[in-house]
């Protein structure tokens, strides 16, 4: 197989564009679309010309791809600055080494890692919400303490942009849970954001134009440690059923995943999102992070979990 630009081997084919790239070809498609996204995303919240970017590094494929692109893009510009913050969600034997693949890449990269836990932010780690009997555990409460341990971190590290290392098969997969749940509300509020509330850091996602294969194979071509395990409780994740229809759709059309991106692009244009991104928002009276109104989910489901344990 010869790539399509040259005559070097192809190391993967393009279903969707109906093209073969070599290593080189391949990798500068990579960065040329993260390049564009995080350029779009940042000049819509205002932060072109500089700015304090926080970046969830879990130590796997998309996060470890996202740091690395992040510093080659923005590193050598003084106006920028890359702060990676991993969040240990208390998953013994899984969350170890992904951290260790963390740590050994921001060295690489010269960056100062934070870490901070599910533990201390929340009272309790994912493995012990695991063995309560609270429904939509553990996958549920497990996202809703990670969102608020990096939104807290972020901006205790003074972090105007919060990056994430979604893929298009994880924004695909989002915009599909949510038509099909017909909640436009929450496709409305899924990032990239142009503005936040106050208290929450906006987040970017520069990877979103680019296949859960494709940022893996760049990983692997840059040789960039990452911990390729998946989490022992993904079996239980709600979003895994979605994940299964969305890559039958792929199966038939190769383009499914590029069009729910450019739909959810098209709502967000045409529809009043004045709403979901004016929603005043107070501190929670807990733990001082943004809420609508009285406790924060995330210390909502602590006092349930608190509850379950103590009934048990």
């Amino acid at each position: 197989m010869q790539c399509s630009a040259c005559e070097s081997p192809a190391v993967t084919h393009l279903d969707y564009a109906g093209r073969d790239l070599c290593a080189d070809h391949f990798q500068r498609l990579v960065e040329s679309r993260f390049k564009k996204q995080l350029r779009e995303q940042l000049e819509a919240l205002g932060a072109g010309e500089g700015a304090r970017i926080a970046v969830g590094l879990s130590g796997g494929k998309d996060s470890s791809t996202l740091t690395a692109l992040l510093v080659d893009a923005l590193g050598p510009d003084p106006r920028f600055e890359i702060v990676p913050i991993s969040v240990d969600e208390g998953i013994p034997g899984y969350r170890g080494p992904a951290l260790s693949s963390a740590e050994e890449l921001a060295d690489q990269l010269d960056l100062d890692l934070r870490v901070v836990s599910h533990e201390d932010d929340h009272g309790w780690t994912t493995d012990e919400v695991a063995q309560t009997e609270t429904e939509g555990k553990p996958c549920g409460t497990c996202g809703v303490f990670r969102r608020s341990s990096l939104n807290q971190a972020a901006r205790d590290e003074d972090c105007d942009v919060l990056a994430v290392g979604h893929n298009l098969d994880d924004c695909a997969e989002t915009t599909l849970m949510n038509l099909l749940r017909s909640d436009l509300e929450q496709v409305l509020r899924t990032g990239p954001h142009e503005q936040a509330p106050e208290g929450l850091i906006p987040r970017v996602k520069p990877l979103r134009s680019c296949t859960e294969r494709e940022v893996a194979l760049y990983g692997v071509i840059e040789e960039l440690p990452y911990h390729g395990a998946e989490c022992p409780h993904a079996a239980e994740a709600t979003r895994r059923t979605y994940r299964s229809l969305l890559l039958d759709l792929v199966d038939h059309e190769p383009s499914a995943r590029h069009r729910l991106l450019s739909l959810e692009d098209k709502l967000k244009d045409r529809l009043d999102a004045g709403e979901a991104d004016e929603t005043e928002l107070e501190p929670c009276p807990e733990c001082g992070e943004p809420s609508a109104g009285g406790e924060c989910r995330a210390c909502q489901l602590a006092a349930e979990l608190e509850a379950a344990h103590a009934d048990a």
